[in-house]
């Protein structure tokens, strides 16, 4: 009886949660790997819960399913699919090296656009789509002509100009910019540079960019309406971060943050590699520089100065690299790919050495491990600058590695056992939620399918001007009024006092003459 009694309550959550399978368009156009992994573990959890996916974009699902269809894009001959950026390249880089790498992607859409048939998407009829919005308000276009709800979907922590047309505040003074090297406790100098970076970048973003997506738009779809009416149409804007990892920002109801819906479910080890962590005893250190800037690209000085720190390292080291080595200490091991997420799950994993990518993070933040950062590029400062601020790791100026930086910085995280204990809260933190990132994905998905586009949650900020979100025109008025006023009392003044004069003992003099 009990058992009845339950299967009907779970029955009727189920049903109660449940959205009839929907026609899901997912369109994503930028090529980058890591970019896809996040959108691709959205879009193939969809399909598993019953709805029918398309996806245009570069990626096929890992698990193919009769419900999940796949528009394939192509780049231009000779690009690879995962091609690596070069380390050397961004030593020095700070915010405008981004804008103008995102410039760079932007400028290749002018050949891929004939390369594919972006059009035969509008053949389809769906209930929503799913963008990616990174440097893509191109598409805006292609996404509103299907005439379905969309979310805009973004990998990492929102781009000033997302949180400007989805009505969220970017104040200066307590947001640090994405593409900065500043966490939020800014001093005097720190608010006043963070004020100058975006300034620099959203001048940047609305006389390069915007410019650039509106042509190409008008060129290949016709005449558009400028493309920042589509953006502020947008039903939800998803974010993959998390609070517990980059502090609380105010935000609208359209705006959710699903940071770790890109970590999945730990996967068993080789036969090998288990058994080398599992004699471990000393633990593990792990090295990768992700999936996009290739490890083996760094300058010999510094691949010796760290291959020499490794060596000392009572702890097994695994190294993600791509070529041969000059010389290999019995305790590292390389190899040019390794299951880091399963490999993070070891009990053994002691530190991650990283560029501070997102997805590295999240899977690191979900098994408290400490990380050291070597940011290059994009979010990557602000990541580890987040992470520091912490107290969770260290962050080292890849263009200032040296080998006693490095060993230094290496001995302090493993052996201050503040960093692991820090790490374990905002562990604790990041995995104490209602749903899991997933579902919580999932669930606003669905919510925008079943309330029409859910038009309720969009901000009236969306579609103010600047000044009218800042109140400037009311408070010019309002400072106005009290200037005129006293503007007006002291010509008053001036016009009594000068009639007083005019009737001081002169007027009073002609007036005993007359007599």
């Amino acid at each position: 009886m009990l058992l009845s009694v339950a299967g009907v309550l779970v029955l009727s959550v189920v049903l109660l949660h449940t959205t009839d399978a929907a026609d899901i368009l997912g369109f994503f156009p930028f090529h980058g790997p890591s970019h896809n992994l996040v959108f691709m573990s959205l879009m193939e959890e969809l399909a598993k819960r019953g709805h029918n996916v398309t996806v245009a974009g570069y990626y096929e699902p890992k698990t193919p399913r009769p419900n999940f269809k796949s528009i394939l894009f192509k780049l231009k001959p000779g690009t690879p699919l995962k091609g690596f950026l070069d380390a050397k390249d961004y030593e020095n880089s700070n915010h405008m090296t981004t804008m103008y790498l995102i410039n760079d992607i932007f400028s290749n859409y002018e050949d891929l656009i004939p390369l594919n048939n972006y059009n035969q998407i509008l053949e389809g009829k769906y209930d929503l789509v799913v963008l990616e919005y990174f440097e893509t308000d191109l598409f805006l276009g292609y996404a509103s002509k299907i005439g379905a709800p969309y979310i805009l979907f973004h990998s990492s922590e929102a781009i000033p100009w997302h949180r400007i047309k989805m009505g969220d505040s970017i104040a200066p003074n307590i947001i640090p910019n994405v593409f900065g090297q500043r966490d939020s406790r800014m001093d005097f100098m720190g608010r006043f540079m963070n004020t100058v970076e975006l300034i620099q970048m959203m001048f940047y973003y609305r006389t390069v960019l915007v410019p650039s997506a509106q042509k190409l738009a008008d060129k290949h779809l016709g005449p558009q309406p400028p493309l920042e009416e589509w953006t502020t149409n947008a039903s939800l804007y998803l974010s993959n971060t998390h609070c517990s990892i980059f502090g609380s920002r105010p935000m609208n109801p359209s705006t959710i943050e699903v940071g770790g819906l890109n970590v999945p479910p730990v996967k068993p080890l080789g036969k090998d590699l288990k058994t080398l962590l599992d004699g471990a005893k000393n633990g593990v250190v792990y090295f990768s520089m992700g999936s996009v800037l290739k490890g083996s690209s760094m300058s010999a000085d510094k691949r010796d100065a760290i291959l020499k720190v490794f060596s000392e390292l009572k702890e097994t080291v695994l190294w993600k690299w791509e070529d041969e080595l000059p010389y290999k200490p019995p305790n590292l091991h390389t190899s040019p790919w390794f299951p880091q997420r399963d490999i993070f799950a070891h009990p053994n994993i002691v530190l991650y050495i990283g560029h501070c990518g997102l997805l590295g993070i999240h899977e690191a933040v979900t098994e408290a491990l400490p990380i050291i950062c070597l940011p290059m590029f994009g979010d990557q400062h602000f990541n580890a600058a987040a992470l520091k601020q912490n107290g969770m790791g260290l962050w080292l100026n890849y263009a200032d590695i040296n080998e006693e930086l490095f060993r230094n910085t290496i001995t302090q995280v493993l052996h201050n056992s503040s960093f692991k204990e820090n790490a374990k809260r905002i562990s604790a933190a990041f995995l104490d939620r209602p749903m899991s990132a997933m579902d919580t994905a999932v669930y606003w998905t669905e919510y925008v399918i079943r309330h029409k586009g859910a038009p309720h949650l969009r901000s009236p900020a969306r579609w103010m001007t600047w000044y009218e979100y800042y109140n400037l025109d009311v408070i010019a008025i309002l400072l106005a009024i009290p200037l005129i006023a006293l503007i007006l009392l002291y010509k008053m003044l001036v016009a009594f006092i000068r009639t007083l004069c005019c009737r001081g003992p002169g007027s009073a003099q002609k007036k005993v003459k007359r007599s």
